[in-house]
């Protein structure tokens, strides 16, 4: 009784954020034909899942002769027969595991595409708060600015101030001004992505990860394991099909054993002959152009690319593991800095301000501490945003997804 609880309970522990990934997930057509597709594979390999059992089958025959003499003959044939591959040298056996081992690249491809589809989800999200953010700074850019402008044409008409000193605030006004106009172009562009990632704007959502760090610690100390990655299950079940395949048609230049059994009925001038048949056949090659054979040494090679693929691709995945983990140990602390430089630009940008007002600072000084504010806002913005994404990457480079990695999966 305490499951339903559970869920709901997990559930509302995610965010609008995570909330809109599970969404974009569950609509994904990508994700929904990488489904079906395991489907078909799984459908496809049913006759070698069951090659070990024998064929039967039935067969209802009824006839009608007339010769000159005008005789006519009825004449009915009911049979049926079983026929079973006794002994072909481990060819079934490789054949089953082959088609096991595409069953589980299938999988692995389906498992690849969601976290895929994840990372576009959370950087169209990302990138969509990051321009939300960098709009907001620049609309307060642009407020502080025509604020510094009233100031400055107040000061020039008491005289304090110099014609030319109060004219760059408006050079400056309208600078922010174009870049605001090109800022909610960007906005437009990224939230079209979400929507169409999501099919729909999604939920309000805000830095969904900002409060995380216990569990980013926790991320940081996990090590990499290859077993977990969906990308080198890929590789590796494509490696281990194309092995079973070349044993398979190793196996196939050999002879092979089958046995073969019919019971029947027939039924000619009124009378009725029971009958049996029983037979083994023994196929035994002797030559055919070296088919099995070819077949055989082109499916070996393949197993070889096959396994120099899956040796690259862990080294690759080494690789991008000690990259990603670098990267967001780095992006973990200049997050926090940033936040601090930016206070720290605040309260300095205040305090010219406030001497401005009195004519104790230049029009110059008070436009760098401008810029120096909004410096620091879009460098505190970005670096949530990096924060986010290669948290992304870590847990992408572990094969986990993100609510995975921070204990929220459903």
């Amino acid at each position: 009784m305490i499951y339903p609880f559970i869920f709901i309970s997990l559930i509302s522990a995610l965010t609008p954020f995570e909330k809109n990934i599970q969404t974009g997930l569950e609509k994904n057509s990508d994700i929904a034909a990488a489904r079906a597709q395991v489907k078909a594979v799984e459908a496809s390999h049913l006759p070698q899942k069951f090659d070990f059992l024998p064929q039967i089958g039935g067969e209802v025959t009824q006839a009608w002769s007339k010769n000159d003499n005008d005789d006519e003959k009825n004449a009915r044939h009911i049979s049926a027969s079983a026929s079973m591959k006794l002994f072909e040298f481990g060819a079934g056996m490789a054949g089953r595991k082959a088609a096991q081992a595409d069953v589980r690249r299938a999988q692995a491809e389906l498992d690849s595409k969601i976290l895929s589809v994840e990372g576009e989800i959370i950087l169209a999200m990302v990138n969509q708060l990051l321009q939300e953010e960098e709009l907001e700074i620049q609309r307060q850019l642009v407020a502080t600015r025509e604020q510094s402008l009233s100031l400055a044409e107040a000061r020039y008409k008491q005289g304090i101030l110099p014609r030319q000193e109060a004219d760059t605030f408006l050079v400056d006004l309208e600078n922010a001004r174009s870049k605001l106009q090109d800022l909610e172009v960007e906005e437009k562009k990224a939230k079209a992505e979400v929507f169409r990632l999501l099919e729909n704007s999604g939920e309000r959502f805000d830095w969904p990860w900002k409060n995380s760090k216990s569990q980013a610690a926790l991320i940081l100390k996990s090590e990499l394991n290859f077993e977990s990655i969906p990308s080198w299950h890929l590789a590796k079940a494509t490696f281990e099909n194309m092995t079973e395949l070349s044993r398979q048609g190793f196996r196939e230049i050999f002879p092979s054993l089958n046995g073969n059994f019919e019971y029947g009925l027939r039924r000619e001038d009124e009378a009725n002959k029971k009958y049996w048949l029983g037979s083994f056949t023994l196929a035994i090659p002797i030559f055919n152009r070296f088919q099995e054979y070819g077949n055989y040494k082109s499916l070996n090679y393949q197993a070889e690319a096959a396994r120099a693929r899956l040796v690259s691709l862990e080294k690759e995945l080494k690789r991008n593991f000690d990259s990603a983990h670098a990267a967001f140990e780095s992006s973990m602390n200049t997050s926090v800095k940033r936040d601090e430089n930016l206070q720290i630009s605040h309260r300095l940008y205040e305090d010219n301000l406030k001497r401005f007002r009195i004519g104790r600072v230049s029009a110059n000084d008070l436009v760098i501490d401008q810029n120096r504010l909004q410096d620091s806002k879009f460098l505190a913005s970005s670096g949530w945003a990096a924060y986010h994404l290669n948290l992304m990457k870590l847990c992408h480079s572990l094969g986990r997804s993100v609510n995975q990695c921070l204990g929220l999966s459903l």
